[in-house]
């Protein structure tokens, strides 16, 4: 048997599923479409079996859960898809091992579980049971975002994170951050002298010019390090002190300013002027006599402010009127114009202002102040933005910080997540590298039961923008000598798969290190082929070509655009078809088709290209809001003339809106009649009837009917678009609307929604939906492909590229700097610049890698002789492709064609055909509509304990055989009734808490955040102590019960009690226990009274008892147990916090007293439902399950009694065997076992019309 071990490689070896070792540090690397889902879903099936026979060596230790196993990726849609994918693969190989030997076709399956059929039928029985259970529990696996698990880990171990408590998470802070800028310009600025504020707004107009400036600045709300001119610019500790610096200088400048008031004389410049412009002195391309006026107006205006006017200066930044730019200008043999004011606009020219030098260190303490103000801000708002998750969570992981509690919090969570599998592992950042690595590679954790298993492939790292660091992948990859890789491809053809390799072998370090080879990869190939009109293979990778001439990058779009729609129509027309090894044929659908672009206005000019041919398309990156388009403002309009129908001004522009009527014309009658514009009124005023009685989306509902809204919107040219929309908005109108008071704050709410977005609602909620979009080509950005894959790929624009260059605005250039990570630079050098410019290219190069690989069959480039600029030369060798083909800087038309033809298979760029694309081949076929034919359970509803006895009765004396259902209740729900005494008692005992729900809730919410491991640790107490000190007061509660609550847990609560035949049970010494266990069970056509008769015969507890009213039970029966547990003999119990005030003596709280109030609240049946919970988990967990062996009942813990006294306050039970099983049969609907057990004991039937 083949096995590994942790020595360092050299290289990764391929991968064996089987023979992967599941514990330790691994790396897995796997190219595109080479199965890393299936791979992770083969290994989670893996996980959830355990240690095989034979295969113990590489086979993780024990059998997992999916609750234990922790899934990490990076978007919420691959979340889904892993999860939907592991559970698909966990019933696969349930039935493979339930299946005969000629029915076991899965060779992976073979693999894996070929040592189970070797040691017999009762493993296989065994892991079939185990494979089952898992599949059912994947709704609870540990598959996160890892912006999602850091949220989990920080709620569920709050206490150990010192997270806060109920933080909501905010989607989108930048409304919040810019009113934090708003405060901190009228908190730091205003209190400024009115200089500094004039030279400020020189450089900023206003908060929102600061904002914007500050934003390359602030990283996740973090402050970056700013270099500006080669040093660090540190803020200072003052704004005062900065400037108090700085007077002097402001002074010397003022000067200057005054001495350029002196010497302005308009009249006297505009003579002077004048006078060279009559002699021809003035060069024309520099100065127009037409714009003297103007620009003199513009500098008379600039004196009285000195702030940036465009009027005064010309394109290169050079003022108008210098006597610098006049000497330029003045023709030769011409006498230069001159003026004391133009020689003094050279000197203020020549001398920066003091603030240029200070603009930097100020612009450092905004960076600081705001991020502080914005983390304090959200803080006391109780805010989470996505990255104070990772944050929050890494601090609370540094053990630097709080060794003991960092080293606590990492090993709860590889106690209860001790596998760890994180996918897309490229894409990581050395914030989220270091919360995994703090937590499974920390020297507390035992390599033998901790498994951190990293898949990624470094060839596909394109988030760079997103804060994604290649070089954090590239760290981790040194670190793991236990390396793997995938190398046969499953996506694309064989003849894909070679153009790919041909074309990134040429290079000898495509991705530009040598720690990122590319790996060839094999294929396996496709049983379909991509065909031409003569049954030939079309090429698989191939590029247009439109001649050696150079083109500019306008020329190049529109032509690889034209292109792209002549290739998508020439497709869909019959030139290409799909044909399999069978000979069966299928023409090529517009869905088959995906035209990958950089960005939007790529995506804007393919897309106007093929809408000219007729082609249909959806564009599936815009993320463009519905409330920016034009129906959500009418549909404003709309509201507002339903909620004040008498106001005539608001029902006009709601009816002059193209919503409501196609043209003006119907609303000119409507005014022209007065009787009609009566009715009209009045069925506005019934709309707002409905609104207020029924809701906004059904209001709207009676809208679209009535003035056929639908109908008129699908005879438009964007009808789907527009009335996919409208459903968009009435449905986030309707989401809204339930949590604002009527319908005047729906108004208020849509108009700031209209003006400043929604921040309340998520990102996904209001982005545009698309319509339907399977039958259309694709149009979408290369970084939202990345995962998928389409048969047939265009990449028009493959050319283009944006060099690395500072921002336009601000000047500033990012850069990852050795010393200080991730930095902005400002007056970057040429070494920085190169730096950047090839991390750029290197990305580009993985985003082309990306790109080609999404194709199964064929892809197409569109690649020309593009320059930028002047001159002849091209500026493909700056490119991915150009770095590929080995382009140089000197290439012309010519060579880079014969470097293209070396590489791939090239053609002429199509040329589109004269006729728009035929509706024969732009429409798919129509299926007919489905007809429903089966039939709707109306009987079926959610049952619970709290419905079953909310009408409970008690039958008159002498009469329980034949009570009458509809006498009065007398049953209290819990403790809904109970009150408390005035005055109230002091606090002595757990007795005198206050009483009733909210007080019950308190102490059950208490109980479920209590670590009863831990009770006997005497560190605990302290902990427990700012617990029970913070829920009190969150709770609204006296802080006086703090000590009596702390001594209760400390010492009551831990005194031992009876369990099942004597057995003692402490709390604080449980072999297993869970908190909260929600449980769902199907009822099928199961009555009540059954249930109420065999209950009330088999629990011996005092009579007469409330009986249920008779209900069929026919759907769901849910709960919630406090707490289930293991004791230490190994019998299971579900036990029940009661918070009911039962009296004011320990003799209350006597087992006489416990049991008459189990009686009266009718507690027997709900721990009967509770054991039978537990009975059917135990049945489906543990194979060797015996009710009698390991079922050990009920406890009930009356909380007031409980006084440390053993046995005080505790009721327990264990229903009989025979009892439990008769219901669970009962449940499913099989009525036999309960009828058998009522006629063998006489227990009387079911109340008369009341069947079983």
């Amino acid at each position: 048997m083949t096995t590994f071990d942790d020595a360092p490689v050299a290289q990764p070896r391929p991968l064996v599923l089987e023979h992967l070792p599941l514990a330790g540090h691994h790396l897995i690397e796997a190219s595109a479409g080479t199965g890393k889902t299936f791979t992770l879903a083969a290994l989670y099936v893996r996980l959830v079996l355990g240690p095989l026979p034979g295969r113990e060596a590489c086979d993780y230790p024990r059998p997992l859960l999916p609750p234990e196993i922790l899934v990490v990726t990076f978007t919420e849609a691959a979340t889904a898809e892993l999860r939907g994918r592991i559970r698909a693969r966990l019933k696969d190989a349930r039935d493979w091992l339930l299946a005969t030997p000629e029915a076991r076709h899965d060779d992976v399956l073979d693999a894996l579980l070929a040592p189970l059929i070797e040691a017999g039928q009762a493993a296989v029985a065994s892991a079939a049971k185990r494979l089952d259970q898992a599949a059912r529990l994947m709704d609870e696996a540990a598959i996160f975002t890892i912006h999602g698990f850091c949220q989990r880990m920080l709620t569920r171990h709050a206490f150990d994170a010192g997270a806060r408590f109920g933080a909501e998470l905010l989607q989108d802070g930048s409304t919040l951050l810019t009113r934090v800028v708003e405060d901190y310009w009228r908190c730091h600025f205003y209190p400024l002298a009115a200089h500094w504020q004039r030279e400020i707004r020189r450089r900023w107009e206003g908060p929102e010019a600061l904002s914007q400036a500050l934003q390359p600045l602030l990283k996740d709300a973090r402050p970056q390090p700013l270099l500006w001119d080669g040093e660090r610019v540190e803020a200072p500790a003052s704004l005062t002190a900065l400037l108090g610096d700085a007077e002097r200088a402001l002074a010397a400048r003022q000067a200057l300013e005054d001495a350029l008031h002196q010497a302005w004389d308009r009249e006297a410049i505009a003579s002077c002027l004048n006078d060279a412009f009559s002699r021809g002195a003035l060069n024309k391309n520099s100065y127009k006599s037409d714009e003297l006026d103007t620009r003199l107006a513009a500098f008379e205006q600039w004196l009285a402010t000195f702030e940036a006017d465009d009027g005064t200066t010309d394109s290169q930044g050079r003022f108008w009127l210098s006597q610098a730019k006049l000497e330029k200008g003045t023709k030769k043999g011409h006498d230069v114009p001159t003026h004391p004011f133009f020689a003094r606009l050279d000197e203020l020219a020549e001398t920066a202002t003091p603030f240029d030098a200070l603009a930097p260190r100020l612009l450092a303490h905004a960076r600081d102040t705001v991020a502080a103000m914005f983390a304090a801000e959200k803080r006391r708002q109780g805010l989470w933005e996505f990255g104070d998750l990772l944050r929050d969570l890494d601090t609370a992981l540094d053990p630097e910080t709080a060794p003991e509690a960092a080293w606590r919090l990492a090993g709860r969570i590889r106690q209860a997540l001790p596998v760890a599998l994180i996918d897309e592992f490229q894409d990581t950042d050395p914030l989220q590298y270091r919360i995994f690595s703090r937590i499974y590679r920390a020297p507390q954790a035992d390599a033998a039961t901790t498994t951190l298993l990293m898949i990624g492939d470094p060839k596909q790292a394109i988030y760079a923008f997103r804060g994604a660091d290649i070089d954090t992948y590239l760290a981790a990859r040194r670190e793991t000598p236990s390396r793997f890789t995938l190398k046969r491809n499953f996506r694309s053809s064989v003849a894909m798969v070679k153009a790919v390799n041909r074309l990134f072998a040429r290079h000898p370090t495509p991705f530009g290190s040598d720690e990122i080879p590319f790996v060839e990869v094999a294929a396996k190939g496709q049983k379909t082929r991509l065909c031409d009109a003569d049954g030939q293979d079309v090429a698989a990778l191939g590029a247009w070509w439109p001649g050696d001439e150079r083109h500019t990058k306008a020329d190049y779009q529109a032509s690889m655009a034209s292109a792209a729609r002549a290739e998508v129509q020439r497709a869909l027309e019959g030139g290409w078809h799909f044909a399999d090894d069978d000979g069966t044929q299928r023409d090529v659908r517009p869905a088959d088709i995906a035209i990958l672009v950089r960005k939007g206005s790529e995506a804007l000019a393919v897309r106007r290209a093929l809408a000219e041919g007729g082609i249909r398309s959806v564009y599936l990156s815009e993320r463009a809001s519905v409330f920016d388009t034009a129906l959500a403002f009418e549909l404003l309009q709309l509201f507002e003339a339903v909620a004040q129908p008498r106001q005539d001004a608001r029902l006009k522009a709601a009816l002059a809106t193209r919503l409501l009527n196609d043209t003006p014309a119907a609303l000119e009658t409507l005014l022209a009649d007065e009787l009609a514009w009566e009715r009209e009124v009045e069925r506005f005023a019934d709309y707002h009837r409905q609104w207020q009685r029924r809701g906004v989306l059904p209001m709207l509902r009676a809208v679209m009917r009535d003035f056929r809204v639908a109908e008129r919107m699908g005879a438009r040219d964007d009808g789907e678009r527009a009335l996919t929309d409208l459903l968009h908005l009435g449905e986030l109108a309707q989401t809204v609307s339930a949590r604002l008071d009527g319908e005047h704050a729906l108004l208020r709410w849509w108009h700031r929604a209209l003006v400043e977005g929604t921040q309340q609602l998520d990102a996904e909620a209001v982005s545009q939906r698309l319509e339907s979009d399977e039958d259309l080509v694709k149009v979408v950005t290369i970084h939202k492909a990345k995962g998928l894959e389409y048969p047939i790929v265009l990449l028009p624009f493959v050319c283009d590229y944006r060099p690395a260059e500072p921002e336009r605005g601000s000047g500033l250039l990012e850069w990852r700097d050795p010393q200080h990570g991730r930095a902005m630079v400002h007056g970057a050098d040429d070494e920085q610049l190169a730096t950047v410019e090839r991390a750029r290219l290197d990305e580009d190069v993985r985003l082309l890698y990306v790109a080609l690989t999404r194709a199964a069959h064929a892809c197409r480039l569109g690649v020309a002789h593009l320059g930028r600029g002047r001159g002849t030369s091209g500026c493909l060798h700056e490119t991915a492709l150009g770095r590929l083909l080995g382009c140089q800087a000197d290439d012309q038309g010519h060579d880079l064609h014969e470097r293209l033809t070396a590489a791939l298979s090239v053609e002429a760029s199509p040329v589109p055909p004269a006729h728009r694309l035929s509706v024969r081949h732009a429409l798919p076929p129509v299926a007919p509509a489905r007809r429903f034919s089966g039939g709707i359970d109306d009987d079926w509803w959610i049952a619970s304990y709290s419905a079953l006895i909310v009408d409970a009765r008690l039958a008159p004396a002498g009469e329980e055989a034949s009570m009458t259902w509809d006498a009065s209740a007398t049953l209290d729900v819990e403790v809904s009734r109970e009150r408390d005494p005035v005055p109230r008692p002091a606090a002595r005992t757990l007795r005198d808490f206050p009483r009733g729900p909210r007080p019950g809730t308190f102490l059950h919410g208490l109980l479920e955040a209590v670590d009863l491991d831990r009770l006997r640790e005497p560190a605990y107490r302290d902990e427990l102590q700012r617990l029970v000190s913070t829920r009190l007061h969150l709770g609204g509660f006296e802080s006086e019960w703090a000590p009596l609550l702390l001594d209760w847990l400390c010492t009551a609560l831990p005194t031992p009690f009876p369990g099942h035949a004597g057995a003692e049970i402490r709390l604080d010494g449980l072999a297993a226990w869970r908190p909260e266990l929600e449980f769902w069970l199907p009822a099928h056509q199961a009555w009540s009274a059954p249930l109420d008769a065999l209950v009330c015969a088999f629990e011996p507890l005092p009579e007469p008892r409330p009986r249920l009213a008779p209900r069929k039970l026919n759907g769901m029966l849910k709960g919630f147990i406090d707490l289930v547990f293991e004791a230490e003999d190994g019998r299971w119990y579900v036990l029940d916090w009661k918070s009911n005030h039962l009296g004011d003596a320990p003799a209350d709280y006597h087992p006489e007293a416990l049991a008459e109030a189990m009686v009266e609240h009718r507690y027997d049946l709900q721990y009967v439902l509770y054991v039978l919970a537990l009975h059917r988990l135990l049945v489906a967990r543990l194979d060797d399950y015996d009710y009698d062996t390991h079922m050990g009942g009920a406890c009930y813990l009356f909380l007031r009694g409980v006084d440390g006294t053993p046995g005080q306050g505790v009721f327990q039970r264990r229903p009989e065997r025979r009892l439990i099983e008769a219901l669970d049969a009962w449940l499913d609907g099989d009525t036999g076992p309960v009828e058998a057990l009522r006629d063998a004991h006489g227990i009387a039937s079911a109340p008369q019309g009341v069947t079983s």
